[in-house]
């Protein structure tokens, strides 16, 4: 006799409907790899955490953080697209059981203001976070703008104790990454060069003043190739130093995102699944190729056959001068050391030293 599976879970399910088509639709997060066909579905995480014991958790951007403090202090929010989705997400999570995580979020929200106030949001964000599901899909239905009345379900979080200067601390990946992008700045400006001699400048660049990074050099292959999605890299072709730089920020943030969620996932048991929500159409295509381990697949999504060939036997080349390298904990160690000197001579570079920001950056 043919056994039947219930999974019984507590919301009205004409809201569920309503929320299940959203997901699938906006496809809002991105997942690190797992058996689940359908990952916009929301059954599945359910059932992988409750049959197979996998934990799930997701990231969140400071766009989704900044909508679920906005909604833990208390204030309406004003039916925009984007804030509607996080509240989609809201209900995805709190019904499927998945934790969220807002470390990145909260060290680039103390970078734009600081340290107290990432603590003061925080305590907000864990006050939304611990809301029935069934007020989130009303809101991002438009049937409601805020969580006045909500029943509070109390959730574990991922964030715990927070020492005193936590969010003020320097981010090293960040840091390494706005180097890695003034460098492409450079690139672009320097004429006489295709794509495909940039790509490997940049390679040639990393290995002889840096070190060699697969997030970044996934993100610079792609910027370099015909299969470039636009806004990449905002303000790149301003006028404008202040534009240049906030733009080369906020890329810096994405990557140092995606680094922390690929870094979830292989740190951690190898069967748990972590999201991250972002609907950056780079990072979507980006994130495909991440836990691939060949190498070629560098190169191979974004340039043709015999260009990304090339490309990948240079890299293969660097890679062995490399790994035969015997002070290659030594190379670090000095890369980290001289990494504000390497700023401030690349900021110079490019003309961005005397750009105002809103706060001293926090890297």
């Amino acid at each position: 006799m043919e056994s039947i599976e219930v999974i019984q879970v507590q919301t009205n399910p004409k809201l569920f409907d309503g929320m299940q088509s959203i997901l699938n639709e906006a496809q809002p997060f991105i997942t690190s790899p797992s058996n689940l066909a359908e990952p916009y579905e929301i059954f599945p995480y359910i059932r992988a955490q409750h049959d197979e014991g996998v934990f799930v958790g997701s990231m969140i951007d400071l766009n989704v953080f900044t909508t679920l403090v906005k909604l833990g202090k208390g204030e309406d929010i004003n039916g925009h697209e984007n804030e509607k989705l996080a509240c989609a997400l809201m209900y995805f999570f709190i019904l499927s059981g998945i934790l969220v995580e807002p470390n990145i979020a909260l060290y680039e929200r103390a970078q734009k203001s600081s340290h107290e106030q990432a603590l003061e949001e925080l305590e907000f964000f864990r006050k939304a976070d611990n809301i029935e599901p069934d007020i989130y899909a009303e809101i991002a239905l438009g049937k409601r703008s805020n969580l006045q009345g909500a029943r509070r379900i109390p959730r574990p979080p991922i964030v715990n104790e927070v020492p005193d200067d936590e969010f003020s601390k320097k981010l090293n990946h960040w840091r390494l990454n706005y180097l890695y992008l003034m460098k492409v700045v450079e690139l672009v400006r320097t004429s006489g060069l295709t794509g495909q001699e940039k790509m490997k400048a940049f390679i040639q660049w990393m290995h002889e003043e840096m070190l060699l990074n697969n997030v970044v050099t996934h993100f610079v292959s792609m910027y370099f190739s015909p299969a470039r999605e636009s806004g990449m890299l905002k303000g790149i072709g301003s006028d404008n130093p202040e534009k240049l730089k906030a733009g080369l920020h906020n890329a810096a943030w994405d990557l140092t995102y995606l680094r922390r969620w690929q870094q979830n996932y292989r740190v951690n048991e190898p069967h748990d699944i972590w999201l991250f929500s972002t609907r950056d159409k780079a990072l979507h295509k980006l994130a495909k190729h991440f836990f691939i381990a060949e190498l070629d697949m560098l190169f191979t999504p974004y340039w043709d056959a015999e260009k990304a060939t090339d490309l990948c036997n240079f890299y293969k080349t660097i890679a062995d001068q490399v790994h035969a390298e015997n002070d290659r904990e030594s190379r670090q160690k000095a890369v980290k050391e001289n990494l504000d000197a390497l700023i401030t001579e690349y900021e110079q570079k490019l003309n961005l030293g005397a750009c105002r920001t809103n706060q001293t950056i926090i890297c």
